[in-house]
């Protein structure tokens, strides 16, 4: 079956009541922990120049309740996110690639508390 898809241009926002950003990661080497957040914000940006993706999350929106101690330790701890000094995650991309069947490759700079970090997502649109 083919696929196809138009080219995009102009701006294209994510809808913040129906939008989340998914995380996981190992825990120990023994399982996977995943939580999102919920008060994000993301924009695709189409124009001659090419592709631009750029997101972010409040910190303080992650799905983590339970235990409450856990939870604030999480957001507010210097060895997590620490919320007070840095209240949001940032993602900027460098490159974006979407495939005629639908396929998505994404490389930009993740940054958290200050930090950034490379990073390469694939997917669909």
């Amino acid at each position: 079956m083919t696929v196809a898809t138009q080219q995009f241009t102009g701006t294209f926002v994510a809808d913040p009541d129906h939008s989340s950003f998914l995380f996981a990661l190992k825990h120990m080497k023994v399982s996977s922990f995943r939580a999102t957040f919920g008060d994000v914000e993301a924009r695709l940006v189409g124009d001659d120049a090419g592709l631009t993706l750029e997101g972010r999350a409040r910190v303080e929106s992650i799905s983590i309740n339970n235990p409450p101690e856990f939870r604030e330790h999480v957001i507010n701890g210097e060895d997590f996110f620490d919320a007070g000094n840095h209240p949001e995650i940032v993602f900027r991309s460098n490159r974006v690639e979407l495939a005629d069947d639908g396929r998505a490759n994404v490389e930009g700079e993740l940054e958290i508390r200050g930090s950034s970090r490379s990073v390469t997502a694939t997917g669909t649109y």
